[in-house]
């Protein structure tokens, strides 16, 4: 029971609280202030930014390429020499590279114990190395086919190069976008919006004016004799456009593939990796089959200045293929294909630059288009998330006055409670 000195107290307490908390919103506790965000928005937003920056590099790298290229190395040969420096890289940093795990076995030593009791699940950080394809059979199944789906379509974009005019091959190659945003609705269950197929479908679009494909805009007689990418003398193998719309679904299960992985937990390096172990594979395979072929055999560079572009090509192909790795990790894969087309942009981009290539009408209005679904991608995903910080933020709120009035209410409840008990002992 409460005395009459502790029902005054706590009738006072309650006529403060009752003025101080008279308001919906609490004067000292600004919520707004409480919602924090990161200086590039979510971790989606950042995979997309890393996209754009992946695009040039890999278009700073196609210029290397075709530097290297014009020596007389062959297109295996090249493939050979990035993967194998990358793949140096990779596995000297897996030999470093710990990553915790969850163990019941107290015997396994391949690894350093950071915590967990007896008959308990102990956790234990393990060098990447001794998991290079992950720690649990769905992961391994995933970064394996990660690397198969990417080594043939390896395969199926370098016939295609060799089976068709330069640009009907990037042009049917690229049409990945519009693969991937349907394919990521199937597999992965991301949303669908009209504006990511309207992106990707002008996107599209946009490399095909770029490219300018001769099935579309015709031979003109520089083609035929085998000038501005045209390496086939008029001729087509029509075989060429079912390995291009292959390696279209290809390209477009890497997106889905590294996604699904990274939804599982697996580390980049993990990535990496098996892409390192089947591209060597799948360009030695090749490289057997095309010098066959060809006659195109494999050889060392020739001069410093052959080197220096082999070189180039490594370091700018590793930086990029990383930075891809992560970010197809962490951003929806519909709209990281859109983002990741603009390759395409930025690559005629520094073919005006470096090799003076001048532009067609056709060509910078493919330009606009491809910056335009990047545009359009971007000002969605902004929109997006201004609307997650906003819920974020009135969701607080609406927290925040609920808490206000419950404990409004028992305050109440309790200073009439004893208010009671008091009038009865006077009584």
């Amino acid at each position: 029971m409460c005395s009459p000195t502790t029902s005054q107290q706590l009738a006072t307490k309650d006529n403060q609280t009752t003025i101080s908390d008279s308001d919906d919103f609490p004067k000292n506790n600004d919520t707004k202030s409480k919602v924090k965000q990161p200086l590039c928005g979510s971790s989606e937003t950042f995979g997309l930014l890393l996209l754009v920056v992946v695009a040039i590099v890999f278009s700073v790298m196609g210029c290397f390429l075709k530097l290297a290229g014009s020596s007389g190395m062959p297109s295996t040969e090249l493939v050979f020499f990035r993967v194998l420096f990358q793949g140096a890289f990779i596995v000297l940093f897996m030999c470093f590279w710990t990553i915790p795990i969850t163990t019941e076995d107290d015997d396994d030593e391949d690894g350093t114990m950071i915590g967990g009791d007896d008959g308990e699940k102990k956790k234990k950080t393990v060098l990447l190395i001794h998991q290079p394809f992950g720690a649990t059979p769905e992961m391994r199944n995933v970064l394996i086919l990660r690397g198969i789906l990417g080594g043939l379509g390896f395969i199926m974009f370098y016939y295609t190069i060799k089976a068709l005019p330069l640009g009907d091959a990037i042009s049917l190659m690229t049409l990945y976008p519009v693969v991937t945003v349907f394919a990521a609705r199937i597999f992965l269950g991301e949303s669908l919006r009209p504006s990511h197929i309207f992106a990707a479908v002008i996107s599209g679009i946009g490399v095909i004016l770029i490219a300018r494909p001769k099935f579309i805009f015709g031979y003109s007689d520089n083609d035929k004799d085998g000038e501005n990418g045209n390496t086939n003398n008029g001729t087509v193998d029509p075989l060429g456009y079912f390995t291009a719309m292959l390696g279209c679904c290809f390209m477009s299960s890497v997106f889905i593939t590294v996604r699904k992985a990274g939804k599982m937990g697996a580390h980049t390096l993990q990535l990496l990796f098996s892409f390192v172990t089947f591209g060597l594979i799948f360009s030695i395979i090749f490289s057997l089959v095309i010098s066959d072929a060809d006659d195109t055999k494999w050889a060392f560079p020739s001069s410093s200045a052959s080197w220096w572009y082999v070189t180039g090509m490594c370091v700018s192909g590793t930086v990029a293929h990383v930075m891809f790795n992560h970010a197809a990790k962490i951003a929806p894969s519909g709209i990281a294909s859109v983002v990741k087309s603009s390759e395409a942009m930025w690559s005629y981009i520094l073919q005006i630059v470096v090799f003076g290539q001048v532009p067609k009408v056709s060509t910078v209005i493919g330009v606009i288009l491809i910056a335009s679904s990047v545009a359009i991608v971007a000002v969605q995903k902004v929109y997006e998330e201004k609307k997650k910080v906003t819920s974020s933020t009135v969701e607080q709120e609406q927290r925040a006055r609920l808490l206000q009035r419950e404990e409004r209410t028992k305050d109440e409840s309790y200073g009439s409670m004893c208010t009671d008990t008091t009038k009865e002992i006077e009584v």
